[in-house]
C-alpha cells in the first residue's frame, strides 16, 4: 500500500514538473516574441525581455530533460550537510 503511495506522488509531482516545463517554455517564448515585437522602440527592455527568456528556456529545458529523483539529488546538494561524528 506505501508503494502505491508512494508511486501515486511520485507521478503526480512528475506530471506537475512537465507542466510547469510547459508553462515557462511559453512564457518564455511568449516573452521573446513581445521583445522582438518591441523592436527599437527600447532596447534595453528587449535586451532585458530576451535575457529573462533565455534563462526561463534554460529552466524548462532542465524541467523536460530531468527525471525527478536527479532533482531530488540536486536539490538534496544545496543542502546543509549533517555534522560528521567521531571527528
Amino acid at each position: 500500500m506505501l508503494s502505491d503511495a508512494t508511486d501515486a506522488v511520485r507521478s503526480s509531482l512528475t506530471e506537475q514538473k512537465d507542466g510547469a516545463a510547459e508553462s515557462l517554455g511559453s512564457f518564455a517564448g511568449a516573452l521573446r516574441n513581445a521583445a522582438q515585437d518591441a523592436g527599437g522602440e527600447s532596447q534595453g527592455t528587449a535586451r532585458m525581455a530576451e535575457w529573462a527568456a533565455e534563462g526561463l528556456e534554460r529552466v524548462s529545458s532542465t524541467l523536460r530533460s530531468k527525471d525527478l529523483n536527479a532533482m531530488v539529488r540536486d536539490a538534496e546538494s544545496f543542502g546543509p550537510k549533517p555534522p560528521r561524528q567521531g571527528t
